[in-house]
């Protein structure tokens, strides 16, 4: 399996998840962080389940990672003081 870059989020991407914080409450992005990182734990077991790596459980796991990440970019914007390092 060839490695996969995590994703940066753009100046463009930012602005985006800047109107989603004006738009949606703390609250709405818990339950869709929540709902992500569910999607994530589901594809990392299917991942394993499967005994040996298969491209489309990679590629699962990769889609619902860059979930996660924007997610947590999310997450960074709507708390302050919560950070990813």
């Amino acid at each position: 399996m060839s490695r996969v870059a995590l994703p940066v989020i753009s100046p463009d991407g930012r602005n985006i998840l800047a109107r989603a914080a004006r738009v949606f409450s703390p609250e709405n992005r818990i339950v869709q962080a929540a709902s992500e990182f569910s999607e994530m734990s589901a594809a990392l077991n299917r991942f394993l389940s499967w005994g040996r790596p298969r491209r489309d459980a990679y590629k699962q796991v990769v889609e619902e990672g860059a979930d996660c990440l924007l997610m947590l970019a999310e997450l960074e914007r709507g708390f302050p003081g919560f950070s990813r390092g």
